[in-house]
């Protein structure tokens, strides 16, 4: 069996939204609506990691802590885990908008 998906710092916002159970309520708690603050470039462009310099969120390894934790309470709770569909879901994502730049901390 293949490794469950796990957000980490390079995922974006737009993939966090779509594959985390809960994500835009987790990203409220943290200071940040995303659905309404953010365009449709924002969440294809911006990685979790580039949140504390282009966002409120101060705190991206809680963020990213929490967002983890909604995908295991998600799975652990009875449901099937979803890790083939998720990685499917994020392949079609990263697929359909192509390459992505660098995060911001890099590219500066």
């Amino acid at each position: 069996m293949k490794d469950l998906y796990r957000v980490s710092y390079t995922a974006t916002v737009g993939e966090a939204l779509f594959v985390v159970p809960g994500a835009e309520q987790i990203f409220v708690q943290h200071g940040c609506e995303a659905t309404i603050e953010c365009t449709e470039e924002h969440h294809r462009e911006y990685m979790l990691v580039d949140l504390s310099l282009t966002c409120h969120i101060d705190d991206t390894d809680a963020l990213i802590a929490d967002l983890n934790a909604a995908i295991a309470a998600d799975e652990a709770g009875g449901r099937a885990p979803l890790s083939e569909f998720r990685r499917r879901a994020v392949f079609n994502l990263r697929f359909q908008f192509g390459r992505r730049r660098p995060p911001l901390q890099q590219a500066v």
